[in-house]
C-alpha cells in the first residue's frame, strides 16, 4: 500500500506504526497504522489544489509539495511569492524543481537535453545553469543557448526602428510573456516619441 504524508500537529512527539514524527513535522507512512483512516476515500479527497496549500502553515504545505506536479509547483511558487513570500515554502519549492529537474538530466543524454533547451523558460534556464555548473559539458550547452537566444534578441532590436508605433504596439502584445523584448520595444517607443 503506498504511503501518505501525516503531519503532526501536536506539542509532542507522534509515533505512527514505526515512525516518530516530531511536532510541526510530515513524515510519509503506512495508512494502516493510522488510527481512523478511512481507505475508501478517493485519494484527491485528501489533496487540497495547490492554491488551497496558501493557507496551510510551512510544515504543512512541505509536506504536500512532493505530490504536487511540475506545473502545480511552479503556479505555487508564483502565488508564494506573490503573497506571503515564506522563505520556508519558497526554499522548499525551489529544492523540489531542481531535484526534478536534476532527476529528468539523468534520464536524458545530453543530445536530448540540448534539444530541449529552446523550449524552456529564461528562468528555468538559469535554474540549470546554477544546478550544473561544476559539468563543464551541460553548463557550455546552456550558454550557447543563452547566446543564440541573445543572438536573436539583438536581430530583434535592430529591426524594431522599421515599426511605426501601431506595429510596436502590436509587437507589445505579441511578446507579452518575453521581458527583455518588452523593454526593448518600450525603448523603441520612448525613442520615437522623442524623435516627433
Amino acid at each position: 500500500m503506498p504511503k501518505v504524508p501525516f503531519y503532526n500537529d501536536k506539542d509532542h512527539a507522534e509515533h505512527i506504526g514505526p515512525v516518530t514524527i516530531m511536532p510541526g513535522g510530515t513524515r510519509d507512512v503506512d495508512p494502516r497504522d493510522i488510527p481512523n483512516y478511512k481507505a475508501e476515500e478517493p485519494a484527491a479527497a485528501h489533496q487540497p489544489s495547490a492554491l488551497d496549500l496558501l493557507d496551510l502553515s510551512v510544515p504543512k504545505i512541505t509536506g504536500f509539495i512532493p505530490q504536487l506536479g511540475d506545473d502545480e509547483l511552479r503556479q505555487l511558487k508564483k502565488a508564494e511569492e506573490d503573497g506571503k513570500a515564506r522563505t520556508g515554502v519558497i526554499s522548499a519549492l525551489d529544492a523540489e524543481i531542481l531535484k526534478r529537474s536534476s532527476s529528468e538530466l539523468d534520464k536524458l543524454d545530453l543530445a536530448s537535453f540540448v534539444d530541449s533547451l529552446p523550449g524552456k523558460l529564461i528562468d528555468e534556464l538559469g535554474e540549470l545553469a546554477d544546478l550544473h555548473a561544476n559539468d563543464q559539458a551541460v553548463a557550455a550547452v546552456i550558454q550557447a543557448e543563452f547566446d543564440r537566444r541573445n543572438g536573436e534578441l539583438v536581430d530583434f532590436i535592430s529591426e524594431l526602428p522599421t515599426f511605426d508605433p501601431q506595429g510596436l504596439t502590436g509587437l507589445l502584445e505579441t511578446y507579452a510573456d518575453h521581458p527583455a523584448y518588452v523593454d526593448a520595444i518600450k525603448a523603441e517607443i520612448a525613442k520615437q516619441d522623442t524623435a516627433d
